[in-house]
């Protein structure tokens, strides 16, 4: 097949939110009927035996499938042709390989972009599949299927929730030059992609994976932007070891700190905006808050200050609500029922950053990050993703 400029491969998981699959399927095609020649989106649909849907001549079916969209205005008829698959675990980071695989296959192109369409949970991971135990494949499992099948995305974006956190844009960098995520839960119909790759209406081979994030950023902005609530960020991941050196120097800077400024740390974390899963907490807020606190010595504020300048750096594209998010969130339990067993899974963070430490000690405990109670969490929710 030809080599073209930009194919955009969606993987959308069998979930609850199957009415607003079938609405993004149409509105893909919308957005490919207004595509320059050299762009191209594929699909691969894992579809819901809840409520299943009919797509070109194919009568309704409820297993898997997979596509080259089609042209098509039509926004309340699904006009592409599937090619329909015995039923798939789509949280199984093999079938996402192997969709990725046929996408290099059947619409080559010089670059990608990956988008993963489902709940997610931040670092339990994304796509989880109501049809095979909620299993979810993690960022470690992600990275995996990505290197597997040989792909190298110029952007991986995420349609679904609490994405947005530091320790997986760390953990990611070297997997796609530009991540694109929500700090927050973002409403159920997710991306519009009418408008999202808008971009690729003109030129795509004159598109950057800059431009192409923005684009999307900007499109999110568009649709949410007066809810108040939404956040969406897209982040160049050549800056996140900058953002995890910053982080490690202030939580070095911590090594000497009294009760008194572990308490008002504590208190710090409390003030400053928690998205729906509370353990995760607005990275640059807090470290803003740290920079100007004077119970924190020069040390900790030089160090906090510098974790904000290079969020700075990294973030080139941000939608910010009502709270003036910053574009990253990190794991910042206050309470042992908010812990989480996965981060345990984020070993370049852990072995690099030293954040647990500062997690422990702020929960009272000395020592290394533990498994806590609320392993497995995500964001399930009939409008949310």
């Amino acid at each position: 097949n030809p080599v073209g400029d930009w194919t955009i491969a969606v993987y959308m998981t069998s979930t609850d939110l199957a009415d607003f699959a079938f609405d993004d399927i149409n509105e893909m095609e919308l957005a490919v009927s207004r595509f320059a020649p050299g762009a191209a989106i594929t699909v691969f649909w894992d579809q819901w035996r809840g409520k299943s849907f009919p797509t070109g001549s194919q009568a309704a079916w409820d297993t898997a499938g997979r596509a080259v969209i089609a042209p098509d205005t039509n926004l309340g008829a699904i006009a592409t042709e599937f090619q329909i698959l015995p039923e798939q675990n789509s949280g199984d980071p093999a079938v996402l390989k192997g969709f990725l695989t046929w996408t290099m296959e059947v619409r080559p192109a010089t670059r990608y972009g990956l988008v993963l369409w489902d709940h997610g949970g931040g670092l339990s991971g994304v796509n989880f599949d109501d049809e095979s135990g909620y299993d979810s494949i993690t960022v470690q499992e992600l990275r995996k299927a990505i290197g597997d099948a040989g792909m190298s995305p110029s952007a991986l974006l995420y349609d679904a929730c609490l994405m947005g956190n530091v320790e997986q844009f760390y953990e990611l960098r070297a997997v796609a030059p530009v991540q694109v995520a929500s700090e927050e839960v973002i409403s159920g119909p997710g991306y519009d992609y009418k408008t999202a790759f808008a971009t690729l209406q003109s030129t795509p081979a004159a598109v950057t994976p800059e431009m192409l994030a923005r684009g999307v950023v900007d499109s999110f902005t568009t649709q949410y932007g007066t809810d108040g609530a939404s956040t969406f960020a897209a982040v160049s991941s050549a800056g996140m070891t900058a953002v995890a050196t910053a982080i490690k120097a202030f939580a070095d800077s911590t090594t000497g700190f009294s009760d008194a400024q572990w308490s008002r740390l504590r208190a710090l974390v409390g003030q400053v905006t928690r998205f729906e899963f509370p353990q995760y907490v607005d990275l640059g807020q807090l470290m803003e808050r740290v920079s100007t606190t004077s119970t924190f010595g020069a040390d900790a504020r030089s160090a906090a200050a510098a974790v904000v300048s290079a969020i700075g750096e990294a973030v080139f594209a941000r939608m910010s609500d009502e709270r003036q998010t910053s574009g990253m969130s990190i794991y910042f339990p206050t309470t042992a029922s908010q812990e989480m067993a996965e981060v345990s899974l984020y070993t370049e963070w852990n072995s690099i950053v030293g954040w647990s430490r500062v997690v422990n000690r702020a929960l009272g405990r000395a020592g290394n990050a533990r498994g806590g109670g609320a392993g497995g969490l995500w964001a399930f929710a009939e409008r949310r993703k």
